[in-house]
């Protein structure tokens, strides 16, 4: 029997903490399994997700593979702490909204959560933020993230800022937003377009000082 798990977080956690959260899922026998889930930072308009964002782009999903963090952690098997996700490596479709990323450029991006059947598990995820799929085109909003092994080579990658930060993109252009909180389903279907004239705008308004936060990225408020 195939398992797929969803992990639902409390929204009001502090943005870049991590949160373990201990499920037992069953194959044909029941077992453990011991997930690290970074908390999310509900953000609560567009604006808000562009500010908060280092960089704003589209980019197509050309390969997914699964990785895991190693975080050394006294009292556990080898003093280690092992945090699974996947990295998805991502090439930029046209020039950012915000940021530094160029039409070509090739980036990572680092998904917690597994895709694919693994230790007897078929799919972990945090809510809204479900796999990557080969193919795909997303506009996302993200900030540095964790760096990988990957290769045996260390590899910097960006994360979304959170599910209000990942957007996919339709063939017809529209796009359908990961999160279900209220302003972000008023965008459902509204065209790559629209969404990326109020990044720009929001954007301009916070460089000229006009901008709605009051405080700094991934900072305790």
């Amino acid at each position: 029997m195939k398992t797929t798990t969803k992990l639902l977080l409390a929204g009001n956690i502090l943005f870049g903490t991590l949160l373990i959260i201990q499920v037992t899922l069953s194959t044909h026998q029941p077992q453990a399994f011991v997930a690290h889930m970074p908390s999310w930072h509900r953000i609560p308009d567009l604006e808000s997700a562009t500010e908060l964002a280092e960089s704003v782009f589209t980019a197509n999903v050309v390969k997914v593979r699964n990785s895991a963090l190693r975080i050394k952690a006294e009292g556990l098997p080898g003093n280690v702490d092992v945090i699974p996700g996947e990295v998805v490596t991502l090439q930029v479709t046209g020039d950012d909204v915000k940021g530094k990323k160029k039409k070509g450029q090739t980036i990572k991006l680092f998904r917690t959560g597994l895709s694919g059947a693994q230790g007897g598990i078929e799919q972990l995820s945090i809510e809204h933020d479900p796999p990557y799929q080969v193919g795909e085109s997303y506009m996302l909003f993200t900030n540095q993230g964790p760096t990988v092994d990957e290769g045996g080579q260390p590899v910097s990658t960006q994360s979304i800022v959170s599910p209000e930060g990942r957007w996919k993109i339709a063939p017809s252009g529209q796009v359908t937003p990961m999160s279900e909180i209220a302003w972000a389903k008023a965008m459902d279907k509204k065209s790559v377009g629209e969404l990326r004239s109020r990044a720009a705008r929001a954007h301009a308004a916070a460089m000229a000082g006009k901008g709605k936060l009051k405080r700094q990225p991934n900072k305790p408020r």
